[in-house]
């Protein structure tokens, strides 16, 4: 993999956690920020591989929450009577 793909990996990756509905947004931010420049002197394409295989892996999840403003593919069905009251007895 081209030094080119693995930035455009890197930016979408930062662009994914953006959206993440989380309050641990922002140190999920750093963090990737972190793995990706502690790694940025790895000369072995094995490792390399792993190291992209692993950040292709996380993007795919962190894209499980970006969902375009307004919309949602969540949703929830609560039962009318999730806990229904006894039936008096006669």
């Amino acid at each position: 993999m081209a030094r080119q793909d693995i930035l455009r990996l890197y930016k979408e990756v930062l662009r994914a956690c953006k959206t993440f509905p989380s309050s641990n947004r922002q140190r999920l931010y750093k963090e990737i920020q972190y793995d990706f420049r502690k790694n940025i002197n790895i000369t072995d394409v094995t490792k390399i591989a792993a190291a992209v295989a692993l950040g292709q892996k996380g993007l795919a999840q962190l894209r499980m929450y970006d969902f375009p403003k307004g919309q949602s593919n969540i949703s929830v069905k609560l039962e009318e009577e999730p806990m229904p009251r006894p039936k008096p007895k006669q």
